[in-house]
């Protein structure tokens, strides 16, 4: 709880607080017949603080409907979960942030016990992005959970939800909890399978018309981890698992695909890992999924959406990004400024001086989820910026504050700003308060 948001003030006159998840059940039916998924979450949470919960949940597609809310701690109570704006006031109203939205259950929770909640939705497809799809004539589904960190530009519809919430209740990213999800799908004219970041080894559905698998989430997963692929059999190909450095890598696709054979990508894994290793230490992930040639890139816990050309940035974030974790919005420039900085690093001029004023890139409020396009252009700045002073204090530089774990060592480690300047600081003997304000909070 560290580092969630403070609560704020609903219409009603209660507080919306943010809520310690303690673990969670998600069960996924996909009816092939009917092409229609429900989804059953049941969610253990205790507060700080006695108020109304968020559980959030987007109100957009692929979000169709939501069925029941219960309080099953408290008898089975019939609730509800309200989408609410995050008042804004003094500071937080000036500059270009989006107004982001949450969603809250209805009934207030007291603070010292453990609630059992329950909510039961259901999901559509999406026609203008390619996340639930059907196919009726071989009755087949493709589901692909199309996480993204970046605030889009004006000109576009924003809630703030792009990560685990677009799809089933979820928390702010501050929190980490195990779950444990279940997928059915009944109907089926084939097998399917099921690709996660929990595991190297794709499940195979290969039963038809009904089955099911199950799976665990360590408990330092974040609402920002999951990786999540269901689709036909017959439209999906594999490459591997294969071994580099001792790390199971599997590669994969769903067809029809940019890239029509995988015979490429491990070669190219293997040299960039190898640079990786060298320059930052030994791969941080117990395995690796690549989902290749799709048009996407994210980077999600042990897995990433990649063509060839942004592989390297997509690796960088298994170290940076989705192993140690930004906090926030707030902190999200980091794991982008330093993945761009190191794709350049050494065709650069050494950035002697600081960049100028970023516009909040980081500073902005706690409840806006996305990271600032400037993390991509200005946060490389900054990152070169760094590692000159680094650098000039005898050390290897940026590279090495990664490699010496200076974040800390264990997978799922949470960063912030502060603790990214406070990491320079001591190795530099440099005050940055003022540089960090200026361009990074300014």
């Amino acid at each position: 709880m560290k580092h969630a948001p403070p609560p704020f003030q609903l219409p009603n006159g209660n507080k919306a607080v943010f809520a310690k998840f303690l673990s969670a059940t998600y069960e996924l039916t996909f009816d092939c017949v009917n092409e229609s998924v429900t989804v059953k979450t049941t969610i253990d949470l205790i507060v700080p603080e006695s108020g109304q919960p968020v559980i959030d949940l987007s109100t957009k597609a692929p979000i169709e409907a939501i069925k029941s809310v219960k309080i099953l701690s408290n008898a089975s109570q019939l609730s509800a979960l309200e989408e609410y704006q995050v008042p804004l006031t003094g500071q937080d109203a000036v500059g270009p942030d989006w107004t982001p939205l949450v969603s809250v259950l209805e009934e207030p929770l007291a603070a010292g016990a453990t609630h059992t909640v329950e909510i039961q939705h259901t999901l559509k497809s999406h026609s203008k992005r390619n996340e639930l799809l059907w196919d009726i004539a071989n009755k087949s589904v493709y589901c692909f959970f199309e996480m993204s960190d970046e605030t889009p530009g004006p000109e576009a519809t924003y809630d703030g939800r792009h990560f685990l919430e677009r799809y089933v209740p979820a928390n702010f990213e501050y929190d980490q909890f195990p779950s444990v999800w279940t997928v059915k799908v009944t109907g089926a004219g084939e097998p399917h399978m099921l690709v996660t970041s929990v595991s190297a080894i794709p499940i195979e559905l290969a039963a038809v018309n009904a089955f099911s698998a199950t799976f665990t989430t360590p408990q330092w997963y974040s609402a920002s981890s999951l990786f999540f692929f269901l689709g036909a059999k017959s439209k999906t190909q594999f490459a591997g698992p294969f071994s580099v450095d001792g790390v199971p890598i599997t590669v994969f696709n769903h067809l029809p695909a940019a890239a029509p054979t995988l015979a490429t990508w491990q070669p190219k894994i293997t040299n960039k890992m190898g640079r990786l290793n060298a320059d930052l230490g030994p791969f941080p992930c117990p395995h690796l999924i690549v989902y290749a040639g799709m048009g996407m890139a994210m980077e999600y816990a042990n897995a990433i959406a990649a063509s060839e050309n942004n592989l390297l940035h997509e690796l960088v974030h298994c170290y940076l990004g989705r192993s140690i974790l930004p906090a926030d919005g707030d902190s999200g420039w980091i794991d982008e400024g330093f993945a761009v900085w190191y794709e350049a690093a050494g065709m650069l001029p050494p950035q002697t001086n600081p960049p100028g004023p970023a516009s909040k890139i980081g500073g902005i409020r706690p409840y806006r989820r996305g990271t600032d396009r400037r993390a991509w252009t200005q946060g490389r700045t900054m990152m070169a910026y760094l590692d000159h002073l680094l650098k000039n204090a005898g050390t290897g530089g940026l590279c090495d504050l990664v490699k010496l774990a200076y974040f800390g060592s264990a997978q799922g480690t949470i960063i912030t700003t502060a603790d990214l300047q406070a990491a320079v600081e001591k190795l530099t003997g440099v005050g940055l308060a003022a540089v960090f304000q200026r361009c990074i909070r300014s």
